[in-house]
């Protein structure tokens, strides 16, 4: 059995965002640089350090996409291409989604990343869209890290 002492400090849950609309472009994780309305695209889009354990965030559809055909993102990292998000994003529908919990447990709970960037992997199925605007807003911790002392006695 071991002997437990008293947490001596704490960290403050850092926010990063990722904003970008249809008519953005970006090099993806081939290297090219791709449009976000193109029919598909990888982009690596919010880099996270070793040890970084995601505790929350959402994405919000704020003006919807006109692709003519369908629209979806997946949200994960370079291992699970849906760690985030339980089932694809519809990117023409108005609105904020949180990162995803099933039952009582947010689907990536626990996990310590090894520095892999949050990834989005999109599908529009004709890649003829003029409009879109997203956010994509990730709030984590960094293992180890301690920002503020605890009082101790």
């Amino acid at each position: 059995m071991s002997t437990l002492k008293a947490a001596t400090g704490a960290q403050y849950v850092q926010e990063a965002h990722f904003d970008f609309t249809m008519a953005d472009a970006m090099v993806d994780t081939s290297k090219n640089l791709t449009n976000f309305k193109a029919t598909s695209g990888v982009f690596d889009v919010i880099p996270l350090p070793y040890g970084a354990q995601v505790v929350g965030g959402s994405f919000t559809v704020y003006t919807v996409s006109n692709d003519s055909g369908t629209a979806i993102i997946d949200i994960g990292d370079s291992v699970v291409d849906d760690r985030y998000v339980n089932t694809s994003i519809d990117l023409k529908t108005l609105g904020s989604t949180n990162l995803d919990w099933v039952g009582t447990v947010r689907t990536y709970q626990g996990y310590k990343g090894l520095g892999e960037a949050i990834r989005v992997t999109i599908a529009n199925n004709t890649g003829d869209a003029t409009t879109g605007s997203f956010r994509l807003s990730v709030q984590f911790i960094i293992d180890g890290r301690q920002t503020e002392n605890l009082k101790t006695y």
